[in-house]
């Protein structure tokens, strides 16, 4: 039976609420025009988010099939897939390797490599590689990695792009400073994502918002080993900045980070979420999505209402 996760009792989206607790979030987005709910429908009047922890690590080919496959169903209903993809690197519509230039090899060439020669240098150290209809630049996703891809319809609640994507920033902040008590700071430079200091970023966020239903999302770095592979490219474009985590983080400030792991996280995620939006969450039984695995651990089918998703052959 799918269980069923909701926002504690009266909770609000975060738009609508006006706790000191919730204005420490981020002050920056009080004065933002997400901080007006008055003419929005009541959350809680909606249909709950169906939630899937995917006991896989996923292909990004197969992940990106997925969802397309959900994108087509209208929000009808609305999917919250939290997952660990195989190692690989995307670029979205901003970057398609011209505005890139990693320093340490194998490197996106700032242009000057085919994206045949990119997929080959990035093979070579075991790492996929796709060009993307997602916001922002060249990022990495992996195993220590959690990757959130909800597909929620933004007209349903009234949301613009805009707040949608500080909802999904509010969340991971919430996980951050609740669970954790880790210090975070404000996007440097208008940037978007989660940053733990003014030089580090810990999520990154790229959505893409298709007749208002939203595909792509966050990738928060949960464990050091995404720290080699993040090493290798200028993440996000944005130069002069890294990448942490946050078993990183609570090093940093002297506390256990032994049990800090992916599937850990996983639960806050689908709560903070919930918190965020104003919506219940309750989770995907067999009837809607379906996973099998290979003996690697590796997502090799899947199957949403009982038909099986295929990755479409490239020309």
């Amino acid at each position: 039976m799918a269980a069923s996760l909701r926002a504690p009792l009266k909770a609000q989206p975060w738009w609508q609420a006006s706790t000191s607790a919730s204005r420490s979030v981020s002050r920056r987005w009080a004065s933002t025009a997400c901080g007006s709910a008055s003419k929005r429908p009541d959350p809680s009047s909606l249909p709950p988010i169906h939630y899937s922890l995917i006991p896989h690590h996923v292909p990004y080919a197969l992940g990106l099939a997925l969802q397309e496959r959900l994108y087509s169903l209208r929000g009808q209903p609305e999917v919250l897939l939290l997952l660990e993809h195989k190692p690989v690197y995307t670029e979205g519509r901003r970057g398609h390797r011209s505005e890139n230039d990693a320093d340490a090899p194998p490197t996106v060439g700032g242009g000057e490599l085919s994206e045949e020669q990119v997929r080959e240098r990035f093979a070579s150290i075991g790492a996929d590689y796709h060009l993307t209809q997602r916001g922002g630049l060249i990022t990495y996703h992996g195993p220590g990695q959690l990757i959130g891809y909800p597909i929620v319809n933004l007209g349903s609640m009234g949301l613009s792009s805009r707040c949608y994507i500080e909802a999904l920033q509010t969340a991971i902040r919430s996980i951050l400073t609740s669970h954790y008590q880790l210090p975070l700071v404000e996007p440097p430079e208008n940037n978007t994502g989660v940053w733990s200091t003014p030089y580090l970023k810990i999520c990154s966020i790229g959505v893409q918002v298709r007749h208002r239903i939203t595909t792509h999302g966050f990738g928060l770095n949960v464990t050091r080993e995404v720290a080699p592979w993040f090493r290798r490219i200028v993440a996000c474009g944005i130069k002069g900045r890294g990448m942490t985590s946050i078993e990183e983080q609570l090093e940093d400030e002297g506390k256990d980070a032994r049990e800090v792991s992916v599937k850990e996280v996983m639960p806050k995620a689908v709560q903070a979420l919930g918190q965020a939006l104003g919506r219940e969450m309750v989770e995907a039984g067999e009837e809607l999505l379906r996973y099998e695995g290979d003996e690697r651990g590796v997502l090799s089918r899947v199957w949403v209402k009982g038909e099986e998703v295929t990755v479409p052959t490239e020309p």
